[in-house]
């Protein structure tokens, strides 16, 4: 049996560890070993940096912990981290050998027959403060096979700086395939290289299969909105009142992600880890959210949603087009609400599932016929 050396996140993110989830589970599904690679981000990404340890130290929280803002802050990350914990420990297959350079991943060629990188923002520029190398599998030795399984680039463009130097790592690539429409064209100017647009890895599993590894009892027992928000507009708490008001004044239940989020008077859920993320989708009457994996459980859940851009329009190293992409794909651009509209969107507006659905089949159909074509070389 061939052994795939998958190169992603897994970081304390619900999208990421979901996406790293569905990715080596339906690889294995082919017939194939998959391990994910444990590569340390050298930003700190998922190790801590020294600033980030030196933040970590009893020293340092004991004296910011005279606010109480702040306090709250990291004892509600703390809490979560150890769901997280769980979570990879119990679901995800990853090596025990950790690398931390592109340097050390030459090791993996020993270990590997097959590369994967992807999904996720691993081609997102601004995430690492230039193309880290790692991800597009430049360590790979040359016989080795070596694929991009839908990474985003997250971006409407690449930055001019960083053009030449994209253009160059994807030269690396055996088969290469992506996760938003406009970065087929993007890559296609930079490289002149010809890529698949496919789904995220999530979007492989079908609802019906996420759900069996989520509990079926029900975090909260009343009807509620759920929301799962990144950015921290005004707006957005006028289009939650909005839907609150019209929906007949649901409780609002929301994992908080910002400090603000820790201020208002919603029900929190501290520690939910990614299954807890996906149970809390799953049963809500409604969900609002501004992350592009937040929209895709709710259409794979078949929930009513309305999902909000997290970036303002010209807004520099703007993050929409993957969402974007999403609804245009499956028919659904009628659900992203417009910052004009916030106070005024339309609740009772039906989502067609069975179209949505059919939509996703086919796409499904589509993308798994890449990955495996790409595993085998052909």
């Amino acid at each position: 049996m061939n052994k795939v050396g998958l190169l992603t996140c897994f970081l304390d993110n619900y999208g990421a560890c979901l996406q790293a989830y569905a990715l080596s589970t339906v690889i294995e599904s082919l017939g194939y070993d998959c391990e994910i690679l444990q590569y340390i981000e050298p930003q700190g990404y998922f190790e801590p940096s020294f600033g980030n340890r030196i933040k970590n130290t009893f020293i340092y929280n004991k004296l910011r912990s005279v606010s109480r803002s702040y306090k709250n802050a990291y004892l509600c990350e703390k809490i979560k981290r150890k769901s997280f914990e769980k979570f990879r420990k119990k679901y995800l297959k990853i090596s025990e050998k950790k690398y931390r350079s592109s340097d050390e991943l030459k090791e993996a060629n020993k270990y590997y027959d097959i590369f994967v990188c992807g999904s996720d923002q691993i081609w997102n520029p601004s995430f690492y403060g230039g193309n880290n190398k790692a991800y597009f599998l430049n360590f790979a030795e040359k016989e080795k096979r070596k694929i991009s399984y839908a990474p985003s680039i997250g971006l409407d463009r690449i930055p001019d700086q960083y053009a030449k130097d994209f253009s160059e790592l994807v030269s690396y690539l055996d088969d290469i395939s992506v996760r938003e429409s406009n970065a087929v064209d993007i890559i296609k100017e930079l490289s002149g290289r010809d890529a698949k647009h496919v789904l995220d890895p999530t979007l492989l599993i079908s609802g019906e299969q996420w759900l069996e590894i989520v509990s079926e009892k029900r975090i909260v027992k009343n009807p509620y909105i759920f929301c799962y928000l990144f950015g921290n507009h005004d707006e957005y708490d006028v289009a939650i009142e909005h839907l609150r008001e019209i929906s007949g004044g649901l409780d609002v239940v929301i994992v908080p992600f910002c400090e603000k989020h820790l201020k208002n008077r919603y029900t929190k859920i501290y520690d939910a880890g990614p299954l807890e993320f996906l149970n809390l989708i799953n049963n809500a009457q409604y969900v609002i959210t501004d992350s592009f994996h937040a929209t895709v459980f709710s259409i794979l859940f078949s929930r009513p949603f309305f999902t909000l851009p997290r970036f303002k329009k010209n807004q520099k190293n703007s993050m929409n087009s993957r969402i974007y992409s999403l609804l245009d794909a499956v028919g659904a651009q009628d659900r992203l609400i417009d910052y004009t509209q916030v106070n005024s969107f339309k609740v009772d507006g039906k989502i067609d599932y069975a179209t949505v659905h059919s939509k996703l089949i086919n796409m499904r159909k589509s993308s798994l016929e890449y990955l495996k074509e790409a595993l085998e070389g052909k």
